[in-house]
Parts: structure tokens; C-alpha cells; sequence
């Protein structure tokens, strides 16, 4: 699966469909590491979640788990 960063995404399939999805990479940042950001809506001002991952390693399998299809915007 294609990984995309700070693009926002459509959860077509697996756990959160019909919600959206965007991954920002923070590992030179403050955390060092990576936020997955799920929301309602595709401007993520309605019921924001987030997780933080340790490293970029982590994303594909957390998306695994997930069992997402993502459609890119």
C-alpha cells in the first residue's frame, strides 16, 4: 500500500470507514516520531483522533491492522 504524508485520505475500507485519514511526519520535530490524524471530515475540525508511532517503520503495519483501503486526495 501507498503511504502518503500531510495528504488527506478516505478510509474506503476497515476499521474508521467513511472517516478521513492523514499522516504527518514528525520525526525531525518535537515528538520524533510519526501522527496518524482521523477525522469526520476531510478539514479535521470534527472529532480529530489522533495515534503517535515511533517511527516510519510503524505505518504500514498499523494501516494493516486497521485494515484500511485509502483512497488519496
Amino acid at each position: 500500500m501507498e503511504i502518503k504524508y500531510a495528504v488527506v485520505g478516505l478510509i474506503l475500507k476497515g476499521d474508521d470507514q467513511g472517516k478521513y485519514v492523514k499522516i504527518e511526519d514528525d520525526t525531525s520535530g518535537s515528538t520524533g516520531g510519526i501522527y496518524i490524524l482521523i477525522s469526520d471530515d476531510e478539514f479535521f475540525t470534527k472529532n480529530v483522533f489522533d495515534d503517535w508511532l515511533l517511527s516510519k517503520d510503524d505505518i504500514l503495519e498499523y494501516v494493516e491492522e486497521s485494515r484500511w483501503t485509502i483512497q488519496w486526495r
